[in-house]
């Protein structure tokens, strides 16, 4: 048991330091035009790389496809410049997409997608996929979404829609877990005219 606890602690303080890391890097790479919330969203994404378990694949790196508006425009690739591997060991490459096709989004294992262009996502994305999907949505989650960034009293938190996850066969870290909001329910559809309006 105390074995348990203190590999528990070392995964939390590992979590906790890379959040620290990044943090710091945002502070060193600050930019007029790039909100706080955004840099710690930037470096929360890539922090997924590294607590994201994607099915066995030959790829030696991740596509991190950064889809729609660009909120983090060039700040992303100057932290990735800092850290340009995942735990794992797998270089994680960074490419956008203004226009959301089929093939914009087959080359990806994450995608983080601005909420004005979710109904172009959900139209090409196909029904089984090993994606990690991630947004900044109120209605992300109960689209089918993964991971949400929400900001509750000025900080950016994370909500999992762990079947949706679990349904791609992806896994994420008990640490990662442990330090986000988890909806284990089934995601609610939206009528059209929410879909609609999503993004507004």
């Amino acid at each position: 048991m105390r074995l348990k606890l203190k590999k528990q602690q070392r995964q939390c303080n590992v979590f906790i330091v890379c959040l620290l890391f990044f943090i710091s890097i945002s502070s060193a790479f600050a930019k007029g035009d790039v909100s706080k919330h955004q840099q710690i969203m930037a470096g929360l994404l890539l922090h997924l790389t590294s607590f994201t378990q994607w099915p066995e694949q030959s790829s030696e790196s991740i596509n991190l496809c950064i889809l729609g508006d660009d909120l983090f425009e060039n700040y992303i690739n100057d932290i990735a410049k800092r850290r340009s591997k995942s735990r794992s060991g797998k270089a994680i490459v960074i490419s956008r997409s203004k226009n959301i096709t089929k093939a914009s989004v087959d080359s990806c294992q994450m995608i983080y997608i601005a909420p004005k262009q979710l109904s172009q996502l959900w139209d090409v994305l196909p029904e089984e996929h090993n994606i990690l999907l991630v947004s900044y949505s109120k209605n992300f989650i109960a689209q089918g979404g993964m991971i949400n960034f929400v900001t509750d009293n000025k900080r950016v938190k994370l909500e999992v829609n762990l079947p949706a996850v679990l349904n791609a066969k992806l896994k994420l870290s008990s640490t990662l877990l442990k330090h986000a909001k988890i909806i284990s329910g089934g995601p609610q559809p939206l009528s059209s005219e929410e879909k609609k309006n999503e993004g507004k």
